[in-house]
């Protein structure tokens, strides 16, 4: 008995094994960020569906997770809401995790900056960004 090996069948398996693309999840976000002048807190808002969203392709959002630079955070709903008590000038790490059913995960980091500003901050008291 003769065995035939096909070129085509392997060239099939590699484009198979590598033409389909996996479904990396994405997770982006904005805040806002405004001056409660009754208590001088800085009181946010962050929506991971903003600045072009969080996405699990192939699948779905399980949950958000924040940490806001300030020693809190955690599983959040979207949007979430943040209050900086009594905040130095200065600028605040804020961490979104997205997780998806399937697994995947993803992440995004972003600064609300507090009395000063550079490019890429969430600017106090001026909108979503």
């Amino acid at each position: 008995m003769k065995v035939r090996r096909s070129v085509f069948g392997l060239v099939l398996v590699v484009l198979v094994a590598f033409a389909i693309p996996a479904h990396a999840a994405t997770a982006n976000f904005e805040g806002n960020c405004v001056t409660n002048t009754s208590t001088n807190n800085v009181d946010c808002q962050f929506d991971a569906q903003r600045g072009g969203g969080s996405t699990c392709p192939g699948s779905s959002i399980l949950a958000y997770s924040y940490s806001y630079g300030d020693n809190s955070g955690g599983l959040a709903g979207n949007p979430a809401s943040h209050t900086y008590t009594t905040p130095l000038a200065g600028a605040y790490q804020v961490d979104l995790l997205v997780y998806c059913w399937d697994g995947n995960q993803a992440s995004k980091t972003r600064w609300v900056c507090i009395a000063y500003s550079f490019p890429g901050c969430i600017n106090n008291n001026s909108g979503w960004n």
